[in-house]
């Protein structure tokens, strides 16, 4: 407070510094990251994505009443589609002779020795062979024939039921961020454009780990803005209910924010990304860091009333109000570092960001809210509630409730505790996603 514009100065440069740093932050979707690098299934998934073709694809799926439309529909839109840069292939239709040599491998063996002997018995009749009354008996295959013809189609996934799909290998991974926004962003607008040259084919869904990545890393940039917002805006209003001053709302606002700069830094170094359950670390730490904010700023306004310097308010202020709240700091963060024993990574990097978050909350008020109070309360002296007259409430209060009360939450306490056994675990992680973006959410033909 002797230095405070060169105090001021330094605090500003630290926060331009975690909002710099900040910029380095990622956000990763790829949940597979997340599991201990121990993990047999983590470590059989990576190992498929490691080989040849991996295990992502993009899948289009197509609907018409009229099956040639579809199906003309669908071949022009994998031959669009694999001319993209972003594309590798799209399948649907194979080369003519790949179909018919991989639709005679789909023969049992019993259809196999059928065609055998038939064969054999037209090398032994030698030319007579060539009689159309005997070859017509020859070649009778009764339903097999039907089952042989079949296989000159040429579709991969023949459309049934009036639904076809193509089937799309990308380029690049499902987890490169910027490759899936060019690949999603391109698919889109050839889909777009199929769409408008042929109304009659309806295109209902677009599905895969390209998709649902994209879409989860919008969703997640989503949350961290709209978590912020929101917890900072009951917040304020909160202040503003309390103290009733515009100025409160400034005095208190400054270091939350200073505060959360700081902690995206140190996230951007030390963490490197965020996914979907660190994201919404912003909200937690302004709900955590107002309490010290409040406790000291309450307690200088008590403080400035019994004195006329600022500074001696603020001193007084700070050292009795200070241990406590760095008590409560300490707690809170120690409570989140027990969140480093979890092998799951999320729960360890959100741990670690609102481990060090929280303290810096602290330091952020310790520091910037004293310089604040300089610059806009110096010579004003806050007005607090009168206090009671001489003898009121010095005697101790008297609960005659407290039995009940005290009955009522055993009661409800023991009633939850009986509700344990019935809480269950959710393995899908699809459930995560927004509405109609799940597994059960979607329509069977869609699954």
């Amino acid at each position: 407070m002797d230095r405070p514009r060169l105090s001021a100065l330094l605090l500003l440069l630290v926060t331009l510094l975690g909002g710099a740093l900040g910029t380095r932050l990622t956000i990763n979707a790829n949940m597979l990251e997340l599991l201990p690098k121990d993990d047999p299934t983590a470590t059989a998934i990576r190992k498929i994505n490691s080989e040849e073709g991996g295990s992502n694809l993009l899948t289009i799926a197509a609907r018409s009443d009229d099956p040639a439309a579809l199906d003309a529909f669908l071949s022009a839109l994998a031959d669009d589609l694999g001319q993209l840069e972003t594309v590798e292939y799209a399948l649907y239709d194979l080369d003519p002779e790949l179909a018919f040599e991989l639709g005679l491998l789909q023969l049992t063996p019993e259809e196999l020795s059928a065609l055998k002997g038939r064969l054999e018995g037209a090398v032994a009749m030698g030319p007579a062979a060539a009689n159309p009354f005997l070859a017509s008996r020859l070649l009778d295959l009764g339903p097999l024939t039907e089952k042989l013809a079949a296989r000159d189609s040429t579709a991969v996934f023949p459309p049934q039921d009036g639904v076809g799909r193509v089937l799309v290998r990308p380029r690049g991974t499902a987890f490169q961020q910027r490759f899936v926004r060019q690949l999603m962003a391109e698919v889109y607008a050839t889909l777009d454009a199929a769409d408008a040259a042929d109304p009659a084919v309806e295109v209902f869904w677009v599905g895969g780990a390209y998709r649902h990545g994209t879409e989860d890393v919008e969703n997640i940039r989503k949350d961290l803005s709209s978590t912020a917002i929101v917890s900072l805006g009951l917040v304020l209003l909160l202040i503003a209910g309390a103290f009733r001053t515009p100025r409160a709302i400034l005095l208190i606002f400054v270091p939350l924010v200073a505060a959360n700069l700081w902690t995206t830094g140190m996230a951007g170094v030390f963490v490197g990304t965020l996914n979907t359950f660190t994201s919404f670390f912003p909200a937690i730490l302004i709900g955590l860091g107002v309490d010290f904010s409040i406790h000291l700023y309450s307690r200088y306004r008590e403080e400035r009333v019994k004195f006329d310097d600022v500074k001696v308010a603020v001193v007084r202020a700070w050292d009795r109000a200070g241990p406590p709240s760095m008590t409560a700091a300490l707690t809170s963060a120690g409570g989140f570092c027990a969140l480093w024993a979890a092998g799951f990574q999320g729960f360890r990097q959100l741990g670690t960001i609102l481990a060090v978050g929280v303290l810096l909350c602290l330091v952020a008020v310790l520091l910037c809210l004293p310089l604040l109070i300089l610059w806009l309360e110096r010579d004003r002296v806050p007005k607090l509630p009168p206090a009671p007259p001489p003898g009121q409430d010095t005697e101790p209060r008297t609960y005659r409730g407290a039995l009940l009360g005290i009955g009522l939450l055993a009661t409800l306490t023991l009633a939850a505790g009986l509700q344990l056994p019935q809480v269950e675990f959710e393995f899908d992680i699809s459930e995560m996603r927004p509405a109609h973006l799940s597994y059960d959410d979607m329509a069977p033909d869609q699954r």
